[in-house]
């Protein structure tokens, strides 16, 4: 601080009223631009000569503000509320627009995806980056005004305003780094910058030490009168549902014109998996229900060159439909020659049918065709998947049967599979779902955009290789992805339990994984892409997260009236 004297400053005298005003002038600026301290001015008497000490009395409710803020704090409080106004402005465009931030993955410690979806995250449904936002804007106005002439009553509203914005920054900060440790176990660390901000700036303002003690504890009170306010509100408030329905209650599926382009134009018309599409150049890839059998078949008959005995029963009973010259009579016994005359092949096509009669009731029973396979539609029935194709959560006979893409490592399929888990505890065995994880990362899924889903394919991967090793086990292992953020290694260090290494490294030596989830994003694309989760139902889809009462009024309403 400088010391002054009377004589550093001219002074107009007394009853020279223009004289008198442009020496206060010049002592303002003077003063406010040397740093020193009002109060000293004012202490020695310098104003005394100017006009009886009204001017110190005037700007007596300014002399904190030239202690507190000097030209380095000023700028230092400006910093700190545009960095926090920034990143409140990113975390509200994220919300509104449901998209993962960047930089901040599903991690043990650091997932800012859990933290900016959980109910904590909400304030009258609003992302509470909102009025932190409106909050640090308020105070970086304010702060324009600082070191700035003004009459002494707008300067204490100043003042009040921004201690008062200070206070309830920091009593904000430690409220939701509370929350992040203690409740929700996980850290956003762009929530961590802006409650960084907020910190210093309320620490600002408790180590003033020309702002009075009673003001200190009275705008000590304010900060945690206004968060227990925001506490309250958080608790009252039932969770909001981040979602949209999509309905195609007018799209009844219609046979496309020649030439339109539409891809899924017929009713019937069949998504398949990749078993058809996606063969590896070495053997044929069918469906997982029959595809050990018919390959083992195959290669059995072309080891011993013979027909198999399916085969050999086909040819007996259907001699005349088969328009063969060799007919097999049973498995080894070599068919009747080519010179036979008709009267004989006719007699034998009727000794075919005589020992088709005399046959055991088994053997009669596997000639019967088989059910038709169970079947879901999604896209205003536009699509149609076989569920035995494709992964399952449940009993492909359920009751209840609908489609669900996710990513394993986004926050909103993990708030939407509690619902499900929910759903599954009130319909039980009368309910199952489809489940085809659509990674979020680039490197897998051409639709994706944005960031903060490292490892989704990995995941994806290793659950499709989980259902394929062992259909039973994949339910336990989908369960213990969504328990928390999980890493591609923990994932096949915890698949390899369940299934066994074995089985586990067989299936993604194979690629047919990778080939799943390829087939995933077609479909994913197909149907839109956008937000996941998705459920699929019928006549609709649902894009974000649901509650649990909701999806189980949908289960009902959507696909009751299909059941027979």
């Amino acid at each position: 601080m400088k010391h002054i004297g009377t004589s550093q400053i001219v002074a107009g005298e007394r009853n020279d009223l223009p004289g008198m005003l442009t020496a206060r002038i010049a002592v303002w600026d003077w003063v406010n631009h040397s740093g020193i301290c009002w109060q000293q001015v004012c202490a020695e008497g310098v104003f005394m000569d100017l006009s009886s000490g009204t001017m110190c009395s005037e700007l007596s409710g300014s002399s904190e503000s030239a202690v507190l803020f000097s030209a380095g704090k000023t700028w230092l409080m400006r910093g700190l509320c545009v960095t926090a106004l920034g990143i409140s402005a990113y975390l509200a465009w994220t919300a509104f627009n449901m998209q993962p931030v960047y930089g901040c993955g599903s991690g043990t410690v650091f997932d800012c995806g859990h933290v900016l979806t959980s109910k904590w995250s909400k304030v009258f449904g609003l992302p509470v980056s909102v009025p932190a936002f409106g909050l640090y804007a308020a105070m970086l106005s304010l702060l324009l005004f600082v070191r700035r002439p003004a009459p002494a009553g707008f300067r204490r509203l100043v003042e009040t305003g921004l201690f008062a914005g200070f206070f309830s920054a920091g009593m904000a900060a430690l409220y939701f780094i509370a929350l992040q440790v203690f409740v929700l176990k996980h850290l956003c660390w762009y929530c961590l910058t802006v409650h960084s901000c907020g910190l210093i700036l309320a620490a600002m303002a408790v180590m003033s030490r020309t702002l009075p003690s009673s003001l200190k504890g009275w705008m000590g009170t304010l900060g945690t009168a206004g968060v227990a306010g925001l506490m309250t509100i958080q608790i009252v408030t039932p969770e909001p549902e981040n979602m949209e329905i999509i309905r195609y209650d007018n799209m009844a599926a219609t046979t496309t014109e020649e030439g339109d382009g539409e891809v899924f134009g017929a009713p019937g018309e069949t998504f398949d998996a990749p078993a058809e599409e996606f063969a590896p150049p070495t053997e044929t890839f069918e469906p997982p229900t029959d595809a050990t059998s018919t390959s083992t078949e195959s290669d059995g008959d072309k080891t011993n060159g013979q027909p198999s005995v399916a085969s050999s029963s086909l040819l007996l009973i259907l001699p005349f439909r088969t328009g063969l010259t060799n007919i097999v009579w049973q498995e080894g016994t070599p068919s009747p020659t080519t010179a036979q005359d008709g009267a004989a092949k006719d007699e034998a096509a009727k000794d075919g049918e005589k020992k088709d009669e005399a046959k055991p009731e088994g053997e009669k029973k596997e000639e019967a065709p088989k059910p038709e396979p169970r079947t879901v539609t999604v896209a205003g029935n536009r699509i149609t998947l076989n569920v035995e194709q494709w992964p399952i959560l449940g009993s492909p006979d359920a009751k209840y049967i609908f489609v669900e893409m996710f990513d394993y490592t986004c926050p909103h399929c993990r708030n939407t599979h509690s619902a499900i888990k929910g759903a599954f505890e009130q319909f039980g065995d009368d309910l199952a779902i489809v489940a085809l994880p659509v990674p979020l990362e680039s490197s897998c899924n051409r639709a994706a955009s944005g960031g903060g889903h490292y490892g989704a394919c990995e995941l994806g991967r290793i659950a499709v290789a989980v259902w394929r090793a062992d259909a039973s086990k994949f339910h336990e292992f989908h369960n213990w992805l969504f328990e928390g953020s999980r890493t591609p290694a923990a994932a096949k260090a915890q698949a390899e339990k369940l299934v066994g290494a074995d089985k586990l490294r067989k299936e993604l030596d194979s690629q047919v994984p990778s080939q799943y989830i390829k087939r995933h994003v077609d479909l994913y694309v197909k149907v839109g892409s956008g937000s996941v989760p998705k459920l699929m139902f019928p006549n609709s889809t649902v894009n974000g997260e649901i509650q649990k009462s909701r999806l189980c009024t949908m289960i009902q309403q959507e696909l009751a009236p299909a059941q027979k």
